[in-house]
């Protein structure tokens, strides 16, 4: 039996080649997995880091642009009513009514101030200063007859630039809808690489799953069958492994000890 051992070791001793270990091919496959899903991960969280600013960006901008776009529309309101208190009546309080007017042209100017610095829609800001500088050129007038200036002149100035700030507004509110349109999109981006990382690691879960089963399960299981085929019906032992790993020095080994099994049994 000692004999049998050695010559089994001077066997193995004598086959040189390269092996590359279960252990380490099963490691890297892991390793590679684990890379892959930490990528998707990293992805997924700077690109939702980056939708959750940008989108927090586009609704704040959309909600200041509206609200810009409604204190021209009150500023104008509040001209507007103060111009009919002083003109509807005699007795109306004309240094209240002047100061509303003014403090009004004030909140308007400074409206459309912050409508300019921001950019906002600029094709309607122009016709917004058109519709103010004629506005304010009906303020300017002196009229002989308060309420027929009121009518003839002034009215239709202000329904002017009532109207091109109600179109500021319904553009303001159309920029929302598209913007919700494109966070939309931008959520659809967002959510792809970390769909396509996620697949792509399934796909190598599932080529992972084929490889261990070809080069290591199923010649394992060759080489069961075939060292159970030698014990119980004495059927030489002939399995053929591909591969530079331990299975195949099992395999190897086992024919070896087959080998000298067979010999021993022969010289006996």
């Amino acid at each position: 039996m000692n004999r049998m051992g050695n010559q089994l070791r001077t066997t193995k001793r004598s086959r040189i080649r390269p092996v590359v270990g279960i252990r380490r091919k099963i490691r890297y496959g892991f390793i590679i997995l684990g890379g892959l899903l930490l990528f998707s991960g990293m992805v997924s969280y700077f690109e939702f880091a980056r939708l959750s600013r940008t989108t927090s960006e586009m609704l704040a901008g959309s909600v200041r642009d509206l609200e810009i776009s409604q204190e021209m529309f009150d500023a104008a309101t509040q001209q507007n009513d103060a111009l009919l208190l002083k003109v509807s009546s005699a007795h109306a309080d004309s240094l209240g009514a002047d100061s509303l007017l003014r403090d009004g042209r004030i909140r308007f100017d400074q409206a459309f101030a912050q409508a300019e610095e921001r950019n906002i829609h600029p094709a309607r800001l122009m016709h917004i200063a058109d519709a103010k500088r004629v506005y304010d050129g009906v303020l300017a007038q002196t009229p002989a007859d308060s309420l027929a200036w009121y009518n003839q002149s002034y009215k239709m100035a202000y329904y002017d630039l009532a109207l091109n700030v109600k179109d500021f507004m319904i553009d303001s509110q159309n920029t929302i809808d598209e913007n919700t349109v494109r966070i939309q999109n931008n959520t659809y981006r967002a959510i792809m690489p970390g769909i396509i990382t996620l697949g792509i690691a399934i796909l190598i879960i599932f080529v992972f799953y084929v490889m261990i089963d070809f080069y290591y399960i199923r010649p394992l299981l060759k080489v069961k069958q075939g060292l159970f085929n030698f014990l119980n019906g004495k059927i030489p032992y002939h399995v053929q492994v591909d591969g530079r790993d331990e299975v195949r020095e099992l395999s190897d080994d086992i024919a070896t000890l087959v080998t000298l099994v067979r010999k021993k049994e022969n010289n006996e």
